[in-house]
């Protein structure tokens, strides 16, 4: 696990909240597409817009879900290799890279200078592209 994929996490958030609501919004069309031509399928008559419009949102559902498991995936791989530190180093690393805190940040919070936080980061960064 390297740096970049761990500054990922905020945006990797961000995505996945993107998504279900991107994700809710067309249930809720589809769902009203079946009531509209009562196929669930949207195979309706040949040029039929409504049945079209069904069989484009079940697929762009299909592909949001998709996405939306490989970013919980990749989130999830974040969280497992913090958690996978030493105590101090997986409250470090959560407070930089899950709660999105400056080093300074991280040292009040802790009651721990700087340089103790930004050398146990280092470290922990050091640590987890040894497990990679």
């Amino acid at each position: 696990m390297d740096k970049q994929t761990l500054k990922q996490y905020q945006s990797i958030k961000r995505e996945i909240e993107r998504l279900q609501t991107e994700k809710d919004r067309m249930a809720q069309c589809y769902v009203g597409a079946v009531k509209i031509t009562g196929m669930p399928s949207g195979k309706g008559i040949p040029g039929d817009p409504v049945g079209k419009a069904a069989v484009k949102l079940v697929a762009l559902s299909q592909e949001l879900a998709d996405r939306l498991n490989e970013l919980i995936a990749l989130r999830r791989s974040i969280e497992i290799a913090i958690g996978s530190l030493p105590p101090l180093s997986q409250e470090v690393m959560r407070l930089r890279y899950i709660e999105d805190m400056a080093i300074k940040d991280i040292a009040k919070t802790m009651s721990y200078s700087e340089e103790w936080v930004f050398k146990t980061h280092e470290k922990s960064l050091k640590t987890l592209k040894v497990y990679q």
